[in-house]
């Protein structure tokens, strides 16, 4: 069995077991745990629970969000009929392959190309005309973009004169890059589909063999053209070697690249612009932290005696090291997302002015920087009490399970090339931290299903894997500790997540007020993710498909 059979099938029996403990045949949740005639198991359904909609700025309209040193970074240009355009675009640091990398370097040094390399995220592959094809579970969008790759000649720095006010890189500083980058594109091959049109494409990426009088060599027997090294599917781009020969083998500037330090003021690094060329577009998220990420540089120079054939050798600088490190340090390679929207009417209509008292109808939940939802369980009264909390503590249920429901808008999500987040995070927004249900799931955490109980995995149509039907996500632990050893009812988050497993967060811009307590941050797994959806809201015209609390429970008859 392979990898993607085997975690559809983890995910498969998750949700036979969820269906079982949350819909209305609830026969035998329990009975492993009470098997008594003194005991009768029931469902109650939450009535004072609301959620309404959060920009990630003050007032009305999205703001920006921090994106130095994001684990995962998105790049590209998509066109989505719901929430509007976004453009997402990356800037880096490269590193030396070794401290004083051109000591030794031979006589009539001449570039013979450069390239840069980043791989994509791939899932399986299969042949296709004779091609390996691979997945790209994290391009989403069937159409191109306009990429230019300039050298960057903005100093990037991490440091800060004040310790309590480290520096941060925003998503809406794109204007700081681009009123420095130095000359034109250096993506600048004839083939479009590596910058004016650049397309996600899913084949590997082949360098050949040559002869010594530059022809490609082939094989003897079939004449097919020999490969010498082949590359997974990845962003690829020939940049100009006549630029790289002047910057690199110049003897003027060779005092530069003796070191990183000197180094990263010398060559300031890539800037990744990406931006839209028609009315479909696409984007990626992109892993320029990967070992396997290059900016590579072959040349020849001559042998060390008369009628030596040139020498042929290659630097690789690397990009985008040490981003996970939780510290960043002098050693860290800096980078930036940055991020420019243009949100559609509908969809800032839909998230200004939120009902705070009743909830919301719908719920717009939108990665990068956009929206998130504000959930609040057992709403107090007036006088600051929660009348139902108080009825579920008198009670003194045993809580088997508890979920919380959020059904997709999929009349809203049907125009375009709309694509939905595989998960939803919902967290202890009050506090910035996990809840005690994702804390106590300790399902696989090495894939797209990792905390699968937990669950806020996108359940869809059998048939039509492309349409989304709701997310579900387990509070039981959540209301248990409510109930029972009297925790504070905080308010929850939900937000789109690209990478549930990490549970850190980045900083707001502008801080949200947000009583009884100010919203500084946003889950990181949120701002990586560029998609977003439309949920039901607790007040939703629709009765069936309202977000709904359902605490499945053992009640002891006496």
């Amino acid at each position: 069995m392979n990898r993607k059979a085997l975690l559809k099938g983890l995910l498969l029996s998750i949700g036979a077991l969820s269906i079982q403990s949350c819909d209305k045949d609830f026969n035998t949740i329990g009975s492993g745990v009470i098997g008594d005639e003194n005991f009768t198991m029931d469902k109650y359904t939450a009535a004072n629970i609301i959620a309404y909609n959060q920009v990630t700025g003050e007032g009305n309209q999205p703001g920006a969000v921090e994106t130095g040193y994001l684990p995962y970074n998105a790049l590209g240009a998509f066109v989505d009929p719901v929430f509007g355009d976004t453009e997402a675009s990356f800037v880096t640091q490269l590193a030396l392959p070794a401290a004083n990398p051109f000591l030794n370097l031979g006589s009539n040094p001449k570039i013979d190309s450069v390239y840069v390399y980043i791989p994509y995220l791939i899932g399986t592959s299969e042949t296709v005309n004779e091609e390996l094809e691979y997945e790209l579970p994290s391009t989403y969008g069937n159409g191109a973009f306009n990429l230019q790759v300039y050298e960057n000649g903005y100093y990037l720095s991490n440091f800060s004169p004040d310790p309590n006010n480290p520096s941060r890189i925003y998503s809406d500083e794109k204007s700081k890059i681009e009123s420095f980058v130095k000359g034109v594109a250096l993506n600048d091959s004839k083939d479009v589909s590596q910058n004016s049109s650049f397309v996600f494409k899913k084949t590997v990426i082949k360098h050949y063999k040559y002869k010594k009088d530059g022809s490609i060599q082939t094989d003897e027997t079939t004449g097919k053209p020999l490969v010498k090294v082949a590359l997974k599917p990845g962003l690829y781009a020939d940049l100009n070697k006549t630029y790289f020969q002047k910057l690199l083998f110049s003897p003027e500037n060779l005092e530069s690249l003796t070191n990183n330090n000197l180094f990263k003021n010398f060559f300031r690094g890539l800037y990744f612009k990406a931006s839209k060329t028609g009315n479909r577009g696409a984007i990626g998220v992109m892993n320029f932290g990967s070992t396997d990420a290059k900016l590579v540089v072959v040349y020849h120079q001559d042998g060390e005696k008369a009628g030596d054939e040139r020498v042929r050798k290659e630097f690789e600088f690397a990009i985008s090291s040490n981003l996970t490190a939780s510290a960043p340090t002098d050693e860290s390679l800096i980078t930036g997302n940055y991020f420019t929207n243009n949100f559609s009417a509908k969809y800032l209509q839909n998230i200004q002015n939120p009902n705070k008292v009743l909830g919301d109808e719908k719920l717009y939940l939108k990665g990068g920087s956009g929206s998130f939802a504000v959930i609040e369980l057992f709403k107090k009264n007036s006088q600051g009490v929660s009348e139902e909390l108080e009825y579920l503590k008198k009670n003194k249920w045993m809580i088997n399970d508890a979920r919380l429901s959020f059904y997709v808008d999929k009349a809203t999500l049907s125009d375009g090339q709309q694509v939905e987040p595989t998960r939803i995070y919902l967290y202890d927004l009050d506090n910035n931290m996990i809840i005690k249900d994702y804390a106590t799931d300790n399902t696989p955490q090495n894939s797209t299903y990792a905390k699968a109980i937990y669950g806020g995995v996108l359940e869809r149509e059998t048939t039509d894997s492309k349409k989304g039907i709701r997310y579900r996500i387990k509070v039981a632990d959540h209301i248990n500790n409510l109930i029972n050893k009297d925790s504070t009812n905080v308010k929850l988050g939900l937000a789109v997540s690209y990478d549930i497993t990490n549970v850190s967060s980045k900083r707001l811009k502008t801080a949200i007020n947000n009583s009884p307590k100010t919203i500084k941050s946003i889950p990181t797994s949120s701002i990586m993710s560029p998609l977003g959806t439309v949920l039901y809201g607790n007040n939703s015209s629709d009765e069936a498909k309202r977000m709904k609390l359902e605490i499945f429970y053992t009640n002891p008859k006496n």
